[in-house]
């Protein structure tokens, strides 16, 4: 006898011994599965609408919502950011900026190397010139914050 003939009858005799009317032991533990919606048959009075938000044909009319009032203005903001000063917001955003223009370089430059292509080598070139240039832009930002603060109010020659 073969040992895939023995799991099969062994795999039926353990079929066999379970009552037919409980589930297997590891069905039990799963959730139930949610109910299908039912739609109603649209009636004569009212066409049935689609409804943008959730994709279901509706057949009664219900009030508008208004989602964003004066009393709940509509902002959103990411939830780590939703506590943070706009200048703590823009120096993450200024950080995220540039590791995105190191890996572009270090992506373009292995490119280039590994596959010996001449685009590839130029698309690592203006990376490489547009992470300086925006190096350069960030020192200065820094230079004038730093003389703001310095001279105050008066003008930073």
């Amino acid at each position: 006898m073969s040992s895939v003939s023995d799991f099969r009858r062994q795999l039926h005799t353990l079929q066999r011994s379970q009552a037919p009317g409980t589930q297997a032991p590891m069905r039990a533990m799963a959730r139930p599965l949610a109910p299908a919606p039912r739609l109603q048959a649209p009636r004569a009075a009212q066409r049935p609408r689609l409804i943008a938000s959730d994709g279901v044909l509706e057949t009664e009319s219900r009030p508008r919502r208004s989602h964003h009032t004066s009393e709940l203005p509509r902002h959103h903001f990411a939830a780590e950011t939703a506590f943070m000063s706009s200048r703590e917001i823009v120096r993450r955003r200024r950080v995220n900026v540039l590791y995105g223009m190191v890996a572009a370089n270090a992506v373009t430059l292995f490119l280039g190397l590994t596959t010996g292509s001449t685009a590839m080598l130029y698309a690592f070139t203006v990376s490489f010139l547009s992470l300086a240039a925006y190096c350069y832009v960030l020192v200065q930002i820094r230079n004038q914050e730093y003389l703001r603060r310095y001279y105050g109010d008066r003008r930073a020659a």
